[in-house]
């Protein structure tokens, strides 16, 4: 998004993901997410060079989704969109750090579509 973000923009409702620990059958804590809280954004797929380098690594086709900013919000949550969970690639970036806006990179994670 431009370094303006205009707030009609953020039109999307996306969920956010917290991490949590859950416990299988036998006993073992794996890593999994916790829906947390509902929240407007703006979700584009990937563009230019991020597509093509994302096809001829035959990797899954990432997003980019702009929500307001928030403190909480690591490299280790996941966002959902249009039923879709998708989980984060990097550290979320404070665009123009201003602490106005927040920029997600996230891709599919495997199963949910």
């Amino acid at each position: 998004m431009p370094n303006d973000v205009k707030i009609g923009a953020l039109r999307t409702r996306v969920t956010l993901l917290t991490p949590s620990l859950v416990t299988d059958a036998g006993g073992a804590q794996k890593p999994a997410y916790a829906v947390g809280d509902t929240v407007w954004g703006n979700v584009r797929p990937a563009s230019g060079l991020e597509l093509i380098a994302a096809q001829a690594a035959k990797v899954e086709i990432p997003i980019t989704v702009t929500i307001r900013y928030r403190a909480d919000v690591t490299a280790a949550w996941g966002v959902s969109y249009n039923g879709v969970d998708y989980h984060l690639t990097g550290a979320p970036v404070d665009i123009d750090n201003r602490h106005e806006h927040l920029e997600l990179k996230a891709v599919v994670i495997k199963g949910t579509l």
